[in-house]
């Protein structure tokens, strides 16, 4: 199974300022942000890919992958990809990775948290809760309709607008 690590992104409060919350404004900030990402820390562009998510308050995942290159042999191993993270994180952190959203206008990116994120998760987590709670649903719609179906075989059930 193939990893690759995510990151956070968060952005100064000025970005909210100018998200309009549109699928092309977020592509083009996401190029922009990868250019910064990678003019800022000299990782090659094919181990980074950024994605902004909708809403506000503007925030964007950021993916180290591992990538191949052309001969197939040097595959990059889950501690070079640590290390692509760690890298990432350290200039995050400095404050070296920023942009300029329009003249006047700088935005500093930095991480919000780490995660290991595998390429197919296959581990099923289901939360208890949720789990009680649909056999609660299941249960009292099922108590409903036995109720409504035999209504009138069930002793002690009293319908005053019976036939």
């Amino acid at each position: 199974m193939e990893e690759f690590r995510s990151l956070r992104l968060a952005f100064s409060p000025n970005l909210d300022d100018y998200n309009p919350d549109i699928p092309e404004w977020r592509r083009d900030v996401s190029r922009v942000i990868k250019k910064s990402l990678v003019e800022a820390t000299g990782i090659p562009s094919q181990h980074i890919l950024v994605a902004v998510l909708p809403g506000l308050p503007t925030a964007a995942e950021l993916f180290v992958l591992p990538y191949q290159d052309g001969t197939r042999e040097n595959k990059r191993s889950p501690e070079d990809l640590e290390q692509i993270s760690e890298l990432l994180i350290h200039k995050l952190n400095q404050n070296l990775v920023h942009f300029e959203l329009k003249p006047g206008v700088q935005v500093l990116v930095h991480a919000a948290h780490l995660t290991a994120a595998p390429l197919v998760d296959l581990t099923p987590t289901h939360s208890g809760s949720a789990m009680l709670m649909l056999l609660s649903v299941v249960f009292v719609g099922l108590a409903v309709f036995v109720i409504y179906k035999f209504k009138r075989k069930i002793p002690g059930i009293n319908l005053l607008a019976q036939p």
